[in-house]
């Protein structure tokens, strides 16, 4: 009996184990080389669990030299692949392919010589020797630059490729195919000169590294396919995201059957990040015009043999064009309705109003169940909770948008996220921005009662206070009252109740690493239901969902009235007449007001003064002190250990993959951790943060680092500002690298402060202007009014001249409210960089205070000729262009200048972007020019300055930006000129 139970047993552990192997769906793909950074996307979305999460078991397959890529996926043998832009040729040639993304938008293929060779053009090229596989050699990239100098391959001789860049070292032959990522590395880290020759340089640039698949696995497996596409972009989005934990998993896991350096893994990495962003934001596009242009490329050169279907070429393109089967078409025609529970109080996202469903969610279920051609039939429930335990027995069929947890998919499905948003930190307009949730812990927060989200950061942070609320109105009430310190909410949530309660005191002070990904849930047994939703929201376009969005986020919720048209209009008219009279008032008092204020905010200012004064000369000191201990450093090195635990700073030894050799105490504490055993061995690139690591990648490379400023990260993922200079010095025979580190977090907030006052010093101005582009619309609104009124009197005013003076009216309203709007934007600070330009910044500036320097009778000249794109911090650039065009307008005034003028210009030199405002004031006299940018240095008087302006202005640019702000004098008069690298593609 109890051998028989035994057996029982052991048979059901065994049916459970292959039951649960067969969840997971074997896949494989095949790359296109040895394994590397090029393919750490798979990796980390193999090793992290990406993959298994969509339900797929990946054998990555590293290249060998029998491998023919094509004709493994055709067959079956592979999955997927990894290809070149030639898969178009084979697409042309009728093989069944589709490409499911680009890894890379921009190619980093390229052909090298080294200097030596005498190669000066690619018209040089004929009869030298060159190596390069046959992949590259029909590379559309490479024939058009060929062609574009008159040169084609058999010209050339082709050298039988070893791909070993050391046959271009050892001269055995001239030219070398290969990645800018990759061997270029080799090159630089031997030292030697050399050209690259890049079809970018040319015109000619394509994507690399496409994943794709045949059209039969697709035809077959449409869900499986997009999985695999969706997890691997995930994973490489990680990667990129993560440089320093994808090279320890490269290194840890057998992924580096190469044996590359950590810094050879790292250049590949950068190299490759800036490739694979190259004008895009989403990781993966693939954009249907630039494969008919490589495709028309081809076709040119008589290699393609016939058109291309691109709309089943691109998977993204393919699915939207009869992706719905027969199973599809059939079950549609069965079901005919679908029952919806909903929540009911989730506004915008998804709420009932007069017992009829609306929201974001709602609008794109419509947009879905229109092109299903299937009814809805939403069902009644009183609350959430109801709707969800109405799912689980299964009266209703789906809910429209729901978060997938564990607990849910018991009783669910859900397709794949189509509304995704970021928690954001809600606080008072007047209180500071913050860094992350935990800088605020210790404050009181408020949130709807019942939210998920309050048990979560309980379990996160057990001491954390949480008023709750009876909805999302309150909870916002609560922080603009100042009962609370902050909310948590989406944008969209936030939005819609700012504009329908005016919340108009509340800020976005910071984000919170939480994110929301919305989907539909669907019953457990419905699966052909999830799959025909899933293809459904797929072809709703970002457009659609962008109108979707603003319509319950920007619009105004005004209830409708019972007054006539004419009533309404002059209810109108008489309340702004009122805000007029009041705005002019309350304009008066305030400037008799702003005088004093300022006076007193310059005192405030002086007394800071000293103390900043104290702050500069300790960085100074600072920056000294760690140069002399380098030296001292480099001199004894035996007696480190004792140097190492007296000393205020941290001092770090790295060994040549940046691996931690040794650590002072003061060091053990700035990262946070107890005891140096913890942080012995490990990479010190993993407390560096991620936007920083190229800036550190570079400076590792010199022999001796000059002192700059880096972000590093603490054990608990908190920011630490320092200062960091470094050398290379020989210890036991081995090459050595040795660090000083300052903590100046205390001294950045500093930075800050002085920002904040600079900006604070310009409100007086802001305020005038404010005035004038109020002035005009004013007017315009009360001779809009007085027409009304004197129409209705006369008993003239018909409802088509009405509705003409009314939208009059909201055009002045508008108005004024993108004024508002722009000034307010214009104080925002920015946490991240953003892609801007100087044409935009510029425009932007001039929008707001043009018209005034303009009725000041001084001319602008613009002459902006460059529309490059960079990296930078839009707000703070406004900043210091504002004070640079005002500073030159209060010195034409002043000097009473004839026919004044301020010029503004930009151009391109090299890579350097610049701008540069000039006058015909007579520019800055000699003895004054070193001092313009010293802080508290001002040529006004105390009450028209104070002495921050061009000091912040240079911090900005120089510190934050990483640019340079200089001035200098013409023959008329000052020119002050901002250098700012371009964006790097």
């Amino acid at each position: 009996m109890r051998r028989g139970i035994f057996v029982t047993f052991i048979f059901c552990m065994l049916a459970s184990l292959l039951f649960s192997q067969e969840k997971l769906q074997k896949v494989s793909i095949q790359l296109n080389w040895k394994n590397q950074f090029e393919f750490a996307g798979f990796y980390i979305a193999k090793e992290k669990g990406f993959y298994k999460e969509a339900g797929l078991e990946v054998d990555i397959k590293e290249l060998d030299k029998n491998t023919n890529i094509l004709k493994d996926v055709l067959s079956n043998k592979s999955t997927f692949g990894i290809g070149y832009p030639t898969l178009i040729l084979n697409k042309s040639k009728g093989k069944d392919i589709v490409l499911l993304a680009a890894i890379l938008q921009s190619s980093p293929h390229v052909l090298v010589s080294l200097k030596s060779s005498g190669i000066k053009s690619v018209s040089d090229f004929k009869n030298k020797r060159i190596m390069i596989s046959d992949d590259a050699a029909e590379s559309a990239s490479f024939l058009s630059m060929f062609l574009a100098n008159n040169v084609k391959f058999s010209d050339m001789i082709k050298v039988k490729n070893s791909f070993n860049i050391y046959d271009l070292i050892n001269k055995k032959v001239d030219i070398f195919s290969c990645y800018v990522s990759d061997e270029i590395y080799t090159l630089k880290s031997l030292g030697l000169d050399y050209n690259i020759w890049d079809p970018k340089d040319y015109g000619f640039d394509f994507y690399d590294e496409l994943i794709f698949t045949s059209g039969k696995k697709l035809k077959e497996h449409p869900k499986l396919v997009k999985n695999f596409r969706d997890a691997s972009i995930k994973g490489w989005v990680y990667a990129f995201s993560h440089i320093s934990e994808a090279i320890d998993i490269i290194q840890k896991k057998g992924y580096n059957t190469q044996h590359k350096s950590r810094n050879a893994l790292f250049y590949e990495a950068l190299t490759l990040r800036k490739l694979a962003y190259y004008g895009i934001k989403n990781f993966g596009e693939i954009k249907k015009n630039k494969i008919q242009r490589i495709y028309d490329i081809y076709n040119f050169m008589g290699l393609a043999k016939k058109k291309i279907d691109l709309d089943k070429f691109i998977l993204s393109n393919y699915q939207n064009k009869g992706a719905f089967n027969s199973k599809d078409i059939a079950y549609i025609k069965k079901k005919k309705t679908i029952n919806v529970c909903t929540n009911p109080n989730w506004e915008p996202i998804e709420f009932r109003e007069n017992t009829e469903p609306r929201g974001i969610s709602i609008d794109t279920l419509g947009i879905v169940a229109d092109r299903l051609h299937l009814g809805i039939n939403y069902i009644d429930t009183k609350s959430w909770s109801q709707s969800q335990e109405f799912l689980k027995r299964k009266i209703c069929d789906i809910l429209p948008s729901a978060i997938s947890t564990a607990k849910r998919r018991e009783y669910a499905n859900f397709t794949r996220p189509y509304l995704s948003y970021d928690l954001a930190i809600i606080t008072k307009d007047d209180q500071p921005l913050v860094e992350n949730l935990k800088s605020i812990i210790d404050k009181t927060m408020s949130r709807k009662k019942g939210s998920g989200l309050i048990a979560k950061l309980k379990n996160i942070y057990p001491n954390i206070k949480i008023k709750e609320t009876k909805g999302y109105k309150e909870a916002f009430e609560a922080v603009s009252n100042g009962d609370v310190y902050f909310t948590i909410a989406t944008l969209p949530v936030l939005s819609y109740y700012k504009n329908r309660y005016k919340f108009k005191n509340l800020q976005i002070a910071g984000y919170t690493k939480m994110r929301y990904n919305l989907s539909m849930a669907v019953r457990k047994d419905d699966v052909a239901l999830l799959n025909i939703l899933d293809k459904a929201l797929d072809t709703i376009s970002d457009k659609t969902k962008n109108i979707i969005y603003e319509r319950w986020t920007k619009k105004e919720f005004i209830k409708s009235t019972d007054y006539s048209l004419v009533f309404k209009i002059l209810a109108i008219v008489f309340i702004l007449i009122l805000v007029f009279i009041y705005r002019n008032k309350s304009l008066s008092k305030y400037n008799k007001n702003l005088s004093k204020q300022i006076e007193d905010r310059i005192e405030a200012e002086e007394k800071l003064k000293e103390l900043n004064r104290t702050l500069d000369l300790k960085i100074k000191l600072a920056t000294r002190k760690l140069k002399i201990q380098n030296q001292e450093l480099q001199e004894s090195v035996e007696n480190f250990q004792q140097i190492l635990d007296v000393t205020m700073e941290m001092i770090i030894l790295l060994d040549e993959d940046r691996n931690i050799v040794d650590i002072n105490q003061s060091g053990v504490k700035m990262f946070g951790f107890d005891n140096k055993t913890e942080l012995i061995g490990t990479c010190v690139l993993k407390f560096v943060d991620e936007d920083e690591l190229e800036k550190v990648y570079f400076e590792s490379q010199k022999e001796i680092a000059t002192p700059y400023e880096l972000k590093l990260i603490k054990k608990d993922g908190s920011p630490i500002y320092t200062l960091l200079s470094a050398r290379n010095i020989i210890r036991g025979g081995k090459k050595i690298r040795i660090a000083t580190v300052m903590d100046l977090s205390e001294l950045k907030q500093k930075d800050q402060q002085l920002l904040q006052q600079s900006r604070l010093a310009q409100m007086g101005e802001m305020i005038s202007m404010i005035a004038h582009q109020w002035r005009q619309p004013l007017t315009a609104i009360s001779a809009t009014s007085g027409a009304i009124n004197l129409k209705a009197q006369l008993n003239r005013l018909d409802k088509d001249m009405a509705i003409e003076l009314s939208s009059k009216i909201s055009n002045y309203s508008q108005h004024l409210s993108s004024t508002i709007d722009d000034f307010r934007d214009f104080f925002k600070s920015n946490k991240e960089k953003k892609e801007t330009s100087y044409n935009e910044i510029v425009q932007n500036v001039l929008g707001i205070i043009e018209t005034s320097i303009i009725n000041k009778n001084i001319e602008i000249i613009k002459e902006l000729n460059v529309n490059d794109t960079f990296n930078s911090y839009p707000n703070e650039l406004k900043q210091v262009v504002m004070n640079l065009i005002k500073n030159a307008e209060d010195i034409l005034l002043e000097k009473k200048i004839e026919n004044p003028t301020i010029h503004i210009k930009t151009y391109k030199k090299d890579s350097k972007l610049i701008l540069e405002v000039s006058d015909n004031a007579g520019g800055v006299p000699k003895d004054i020019l070193p001092k313009i940018f010293d802080p508290y240095f001002s040529t006004k008087t105390k009450k028209d300055g104070t002495g921050l302006g061009l000091y912040m202005s240079k911090t900005i640019i120089e510190e934050h930006c990483g640019g340079t702000l200089s001035v200098s004098n013409s023959g008329v008069g000052a020119v002050f000129r901002v250098e700012i690298s371009s964006l790097e593609r």
